[in-house]
């Protein structure tokens, strides 16, 4: 099945001490982020979904990457990833039934966590320069994982 629907998420990047802030869901650890509600803006997207997935309240500044790819299968993905900086709240996701654990992890072990091409090439690649960049990747051509 060909899907041929755009699908629309943001995200944060938040990095305390050398630590990155990551979230397992059901398809391993990433970086918090969601879906998009129609006529939401993707900054609004990116601190709601944050305060969704790991209690904290955030304040999102300038874009971090932004991230496409696309199956055969599921379709074509955008993704926004805003560096955020942590400003309250507790550490605890409010969906649990989405998030099973949160953790920060030293920069340099990410890759050992996130697998996910479309994730983790953007976000070293952001690490290492501090630079807005655009990724693109076809998955049915390039795999799911590194």
């Amino acid at each position: 099945m060909v899907h041929s629907s755009h699908n629309v998420a943001a995200g944060v990047v938040i990095i305390e001490d050398g630590k990155v802030l990551l979230v397992k869901d059901e398809h391993g650890w990433c970086l918090p982020k969601g879906s998009s509600e129609i006529g939401e803006p993707l900054l609004h997207t990116a601190v709601r979904e944050a305060k969704e997935e790991t209690g904290y309240d955030v304040e999102a500044g300038n874009v971090a990457f932004i991230t496409e790819y696309r199956t055969a299968q599921w379709g074509q993905y955008l993704q926004v990833y805003y560096e955020a900086a942590i400003c309250g709240g507790t550490i605890g996701a409010l969906d649990s039934e989405e998030i099973s654990d949160i953790q920060f992890v030293p920069v340099a072990h990410a890759r050992n966590l996130m697998k996910y091409r479309a994730w983790i090439i953007p976000l070293e690649s952001w690490l290492q320069n501090r630079r807005t960049a655009y990724h693109y990747f076809d998955l049915d051509v390039e795999g799911f994982e590194i």
